[in-house]
């Protein structure tokens, strides 16, 4: 009877430190995850903050200025990225060259 009581504690005490890698590689890449999600949310941050946008062929648009807003219709001065009347963000605006749709980097 005295023997089983001693076990238990040795038992898991031996399961510890079976699962102690397995749980340390879980951290590693919880970690890593982590990681690759806070530098891509610094490059879009970067991204949006910029005062002009390049279309798929090149040309440089501006950010900021008058835009109409693809979801309620209205004419607005601000930023290319939220209509600041519906508070929608913008799916994607043509390009003032060329017409080609530039879509945001939050999307």
């Amino acid at each position: 009877m005295n023997t089983k009581k001693k076990s238990k504690p040795l038992f898991r005490l031996a399961l510890y430190i079976l699962t102690a890698p397995f749980w340390a590689v879980i951290g590693i890449i919880w970690l890593l995850v982590r990681l690759v999600r806070f530098f891509d949310g610094v490059g879009t941050a970067i991204a949006v903050m910029r005062p002009e946008v390049l279309c798929p062929v090149g040309h440089a648009n501006p950010t900021e200025g008058v835009f109409e807003c693809g979801h309620c219709g209205g004419r607005y001065r601000g930023s290319v990225w939220l209509c600041p009347l519906c508070k929608s963000p913008a799916k994607h605006f043509p390009c003032n060259q060329c017409g080609l749709s530039i879509r945001p980097p939050v999307l």
